[in-house]
């Protein structure tokens, strides 16, 4: 036979242990939350990493490869036309291009997750002269860890990423960065 009070302090232990297991998962699902945002995409490669090596064909119907451009600086830049920083970062893109095209650098667009159509429509709309190609497999996304668009690579003249950029990219942070890869 239990007594009342032996099983009022019985129930309240287990209740307070319910609520410590309770904080502890929390805790623990908030943890793991929070690495898996700031940590960066299966695949993405860091500063420093060799860029993954790859073929696009242009929407010229020419193809070009990262290892073609071995030896110059490489803005490697993922997009979309539907995305509304893509296309405010597109003006900067091309006066970045018109500024440095014959001189080391190259900048390369990548459509993501984009009809062909609607990615050429955008080319024209904002007259990029710069070499853009469609993924529509998605396997040049897949091995740089896109989460989203834009994202900008720089991929330094040996092919080793130098830095990247999630989000729409600012002409000044591009300019300083070119700078000190190109010595210019």
């Amino acid at each position: 036979m239990s007594h009342p009070e032996t099983t009022r302090i019985s129930l309240t232990q287990n209740s307070n242990l319910a609520k410590i297991i309770s904080i502890i998962v929390g805790l623990s699902l908030l943890v793991l939350l929070a690495f898996a945002f700031f940590s960066p995409a299966e695949g993405r490669p860091l500063q420093g990493d060799p860029a993954p090596d790859f073929s696009l064909t242009l929407l010229d119907g020419s193809e070009v490869s990262l290892s073609d451009l071995r030896g110059q600086v490489v803005v490697l830049n993922f997009w979309s036309s539907w995305c509304g920083p893509c296309r405010e970062e597109a003006p900067t893109l091309q006066n970045l291009w018109e500024m440095y095209e014959g001189k080391g650098v190259t900048v390369l667009g990548v459509s993501h997750k984009d009809a062909e159509d609607a990615s050429r429509a955008f080319v024209q709309e904002f007259g990029l002269t710069y070499p853009n190609g469609a993924d529509p497999r998605g396997h040049i996304s897949r091995a740089y860890g896109i989460t989203g668009v834009p994202e900008t690579f720089i991929i330094d003249a040996e092919g080793k990423v130098a830095s990247f950029y999630m989000g729409e990219v600012q002409a000044e942070e591009l300019m300083r960065q070119l700078a000190q890869l190109t010595g210019q």
